[in-house]
């Protein structure tokens, strides 16, 4: 019997006469529309539709620039759309359109009247739409790029989680890096509730992806279908402990130690508090609070990397500077190139006290 092959003839036929417009009528969304388009693009991408462009109808408002970035072409008019259809692309319409339309959050996350749709969200300095650009040095040659990204608000298993990723891709010949983690983190309780660490580095390659239920003590690995108990009920990954230390007060000299690490073996985790500082990035001058995170696992932060990072020495604590060793390749280093600032669902300010971790309130599924 031979195979149906009708669905496959209409995935082709879509593929070669149709293009799919998504049209995104965007005003002073200059924080979130660069996030916006990246996570169009990875989408449109894993079905091929993945170029981009930008119709600039007379944006002064900002927004275009921050877009420009995302974007496989930029500025076309009319008739280069026209000359697209024939294309097999995902055609994105950027318009300003601020007499007709009222302002929109153009990340579908969020502006400020969403705030009070998270009452119970812990205060914390960062918000969706962050987005921190780096530029990556091996010794004292620049050989890529970094960033960490706080991508928006997703839904996991009924809870809100901010949606945060760090990714470093550089090298030299035959001593590459090119690791990209992300977490999810429950915006009531600080928890991790998902995670994806994908790493490439010389002479190692890992892909792990776990999900978290801190509600029954336990983990699931996704990718070889593996369960484990969790030592916490409050668990925390890698990427998910940055964010927390930015919560912390970090006073110099103190020794902040958590259990909290979701692998019995990685606690306990230790934050060190060393000195202040002034660091001078391509971002700008930064006056700056040293901390030396150890994770007692492998990676950046563990205790044979010598990780330090810097954070501002104010209430946004944004992470200006990182350095750490990598087996074979040696000491790298991130270095803040840009600065793309989020927006917290409510106001953040240090004080001499970590914020208190906490279950989600009956109402928040």
């Amino acid at each position: 019997m031979e195979e149906d092959d009708g669905p496959v003839r209409a995935r082709e036929h879509f593929k070669r006469y149709h293009v799919i417009y998504i049209c995104i009528p965007a005003h002073n969304e200059q924080r979130t529309i660069g996030v916006l388009l990246w996570k169009i693009r990875n989408v449109m991408a894993e079905f091929g539709l993945h170029r981009l462009s930008c119709e600039d109808i007379g944006d002064t408002d900002g927004s275009t620039p921050h877009a420009e970035p995302e974007l496989g072409s930029v500025g076309y008019t009319g008739r280069g759309m026209r000359r697209m259809r024939r294309d097999r692309v995902c055609l994105l319409a950027l318009g300003v359109l601020a007499v007709l339309l009222l302002p929109v959050a153009a990340s579908g996350q969020a502006s400020p009247d969403s705030v009070s749709a998270f009452p119970h969200a812990v205060p914390v300095p960062f918000g969706p739409g962050e987005r921190l650009g780096y530029k990556v040095k091996l010794g004292i040659f620049s050989v890529g790029e970094g960033h960490m990204t706080v991508m928006g608000v997703d839904t996991v298993r009924g809870f809100p989680s901010y949606h945060v990723s760090m990714g470093i891709e550089g090298g030299i010949p035959f001593a590459r890096v090119d690791d990209e983690f992300q977490s999810w983190i429950d915006i009531h309780s600080l928890v991790s509730r998902r995670f994806i660490q994908d790493i490439h580095q010389v002479g190692s390659e890992r892909f792990r992806h776990y999900e978290f239920f801190p509600e029954e003590w336990r983990y699931e690995r996704v990718d070889i279908e593996e369960e484990g108990e969790m030592p916490t009920s409050l668990p925390l990954d890698d990427i998910s402990f940055i964010y927390f230390v930015r919560s912390l007060p970090l006073v110099v000299g103190q020794e902040y130690r958590f259990n909290r690490y979701f692998k019995e073996t990685g606690n306990p985790v230790v934050i060190r508090v060393v000195r202040k500082d002034t660091v001078e990035v391509p971002a700008g001058t930064f006056e700056t609070i040293v901390v030396k995170p150890v994770i007692q696992t492998r990676g950046l932060f563990g205790e044979g990397g010598e990780a330090e990072l810097h954070f501002t020495d104010d209430d946004r604590r944004l992470m200006v500077y990182l350095r750490s060793k990598v087996p074979l390749v040696g000491s790298i280093t991130l270095h803040l190139r840009e600065i793309q600032e989020g927006r917290p669902f409510r106001p953040f300010a240090i004080s001499g006290d970590p914020p208190p971790p906490r279950a989600p309130p009956p109402n928040s599924r």
